[in-house]
């Protein structure tokens, strides 16, 4: 399979022809869970869905649509990103890349692309397109700070994939504790759940996945990035979580 980097101006055009030197101002202040409209889906299954069945989940779980080309070139201009790769409209296969990482892109910014495919069985995630989505997540820095899921203490929204990353300053740790929390129950915590992660998301270690209503004992991070993520499906939605987060110096 061959990487290609692209990004779309009036065509695809390859990556030395454009400066992304303003695209980092947007990164603290962007939702996550969606941007201009663009979101990534995956139906809670990594590399799961056929070109059809990824077109069917955006229209069914959110009443949205496979993204385009261009409107996932503008998510990715206000600071959308991913390291996992997904049907877009055109059956080409891509992901957005704001930041350097080897291990997603090759250290390639930009619209990093498989191409169209031939084979539309071939399983893949899905970016969908729905710009009246409730919108969530986001990059939460500082010494401490509060998030809530969308509507609390009200219900949460179903069909939600919801990315917080929290970042302290640097030469600190992170200590987070739930001050209230109700999802769905499970045993394995497989339709509404929160994961932890000891740094970023694509590269972070598990800390834990929680549903419920018993609250997560506190979480300290190993470094001074932590991330909070929340999904829930398609059914049951409850009151959901709010959250608190200060930093501490790292133990002598």
């Amino acid at each position: 399979m061959v990487l290609r980097v692209y990004v779309f101006l009036t065509k695809w055009q390859t990556l030395s022809h454009l400066s992304f030197a303003t695209t980092y101002s947007y990164f603290s202040e962007i939702y996550l869970g969606r941007v201009a409209g663009v979101f990534h889906y995956d139906r809670n299954i990594r590399y799961n869905l056929t070109f059809q069945e990824a077109k069917e989940a955006c229209e069914k779980d959110f009443a949205a649509s496979l993204a385009d080309r261009m409107q996932l070139f503008t998510a990715y201009q206000q600071g959308l990103e991913e390291c996992r790769a997904g049907w877009i409209s055109s059956a080409e296969v891509a992901y957005p890349r704001v930041h350097k990482n080897w291990n997603c892109g090759q250290n390639h910014t930009g619209i990093i692309t498989y191409g169209i495919r031939e084979n539309l069985l071939e399983r893949w995630d899905v970016f969908c397109y729905n710009p009246h989505r409730v919108s969530c997540g986001g990059v939460l820095q500082g010494d401490k700070g509060e998030f809530q899921s969308p509507g609390f203490p009200q219900s949460y929204p179903s069909n939600m994939d919801c990315t917080w990353e929290v970042t302290a300053p640097p030469g600190h740790l992170i200590l987070l504790a739930f001050h209230s929390m109700a999802l769905e129950e499970h045993k394995g915590c497989q339709y509404d759940f929160i994961t932890v992660f000891d740094g970023k998301r694509e590269e972070g270690v598990e800390l834990g996945r929680f549903c419920g209503s018993q609250l997560p004992p506190p979480l300290r991070s190993s470094s001074n990035t932590m991330t909070v993520q929340l999904r829930s499906d398609a059914s049951v939605e409850l009151d959901g979580f709010s959250v608190r987060f200060h930093s501490v110096k790292p133990p002598s």
